[in-house]
């Protein structure tokens, strides 16, 4: 376990995490019923990914700067577009809404 003087001495961007944290987690009791459990993991993978590429390409947190190239956005696209697809897509042609409830006679 670090010693606490670290904790005065850390840089600014290790407590962005707290920050996030709390926000990932108020966002995912909003948005998981509305989403559904799959729309959400996507949407966090999504965004994890563009968050990635803006690390890299300005080379934030003390990393090497990794320019973003047509590679590289192109599969961010392509992600993001599946989130969508994914979270927009309506029920396959045949299938029934809910189950309904039978009655109890």
């Amino acid at each position: 376990m670090p010693a606490f003087g670290f904790a005065t001495k850390a840089p600014t961007w290790v407590w962005t995490g707290v920050v996030y944290g709390v926000c990932f987690i108020s966002l995912a009791l909003i948005l998981a019923p509305r989403l559904g459990v799959s729309g959400l993991v996507a949407a966090a993978v999504a965004g994890q990914m563009l968050a990635s590429l803006a690390l890299d390409h300005f080379g934030l947190m003390g990393l090497p700067a990794r320019p973003l190239n047509m590679g590289k956005a192109l599969g961010a696209l392509l992600l993001v577009a599946g989130v969508v697809v994914q979270t927009f897509s309506t029920e396959a042609p045949g299938q029934a809404g809910p189950v309904p409830e039978r009655s109890a006679g």
